[in-house]
């Protein structure tokens, strides 16, 4: 991976975390106070955290690599990493889907301007108890599909190229048909039949065939500790 890959660690994006989540407590505690339960609406809760997420991992950045600042206007990039040629950082809050799938979606005509650009996807499930933090090298528009039709220019992450860019901070993934090859690979070693042999044989060729399938884990927020 290249270095300035390290411009964000574990340990500055658990720092970042915690400093998010204390505002968004205090957040929550004044909505709570006029009678707003804040909670309710995953939608409007990214929409908080999102300058949050900007300040607090510039900040992050700041303290741990170099020089950097936060924006945020439209047209604007969400992180400019001045330390390194103002290296451009693009900020993602995501909360997990009811089915528990994952929109990582980006504007593809901004993307397509910019050519090349660093993503920091911020994720929590629905009940914000679990986080996960992914940056992903230089994304270009192959690595979105096309936007369908009435999402507005929004192009949901290609996870079979784009998860090869990706270092997980907080969190991990990995990719099923690797797991389902060595599982089978396995099987195929230990079979005690001809039968069970050839079964594994078949479901190994089953996935070598198919395209990389990745999978997110998250951390549970009361176990992740800045140091």
């Amino acid at each position: 991976m290249e270095s300035f890959m390290q411009y964000l660690t574990r340990e500055s994006s658990v720092k970042a975390i915690s400093n998010i989540t204390s505002l968004f407590h205090d957040i929550r505690g004044l909505y709570s106070k006029h009678g707003i339960d804040i909670t309710k609406d995953v939608g409007r809760q990214n929409i908080l955290i999102s300058a949050a997420q900007e300040h607090f991992f510039a900040d992050a950045i700041n303290e741990s690599f170099g020089v950097c600042s936060n924006d945020g206007r439209t047209g604007a990039a969400d992180i400019i990493i001045e330390c390194l040629d103002d290296r451009e950082l693009e900020c993602k809050v995501v909360c997990q889907s009811k089915s528990g799938g994952w929109q990582l979606q980006t504007d593809r005509a901004t993307l397509e301007k910019k050519g090349s650009c660093d993503f920091l996807y911020l994720l929590f499930d629905r009940k914000h108890e679990n986080v996960g933090v992914f940056l992903f090298s230089s994304l270009t528009p192959d690595d979105f599909k096309l936007p369908s039709p009435g999402s507005r220019g929004k192009a949901r992450l290609n996870k079979r190229t784009a998860f090869k860019k990706c270092v997980p901070l907080v969190g991990s993934f990995h990719d099923k048909r690797k797991a389902y090859m060595e599982r089978y690979e396995r099987e195929m070693c230990t079979a005690n039949t001809d039968s069970e042999r050839k079964k594994a044989a078949q479901k190994l060729e089953l996935w070598y065939n198919k395209p990389s399938c990745y999978s997110i884990q998250l951390e549970s927020l009361n176990e992740i500790q800045p140091k």
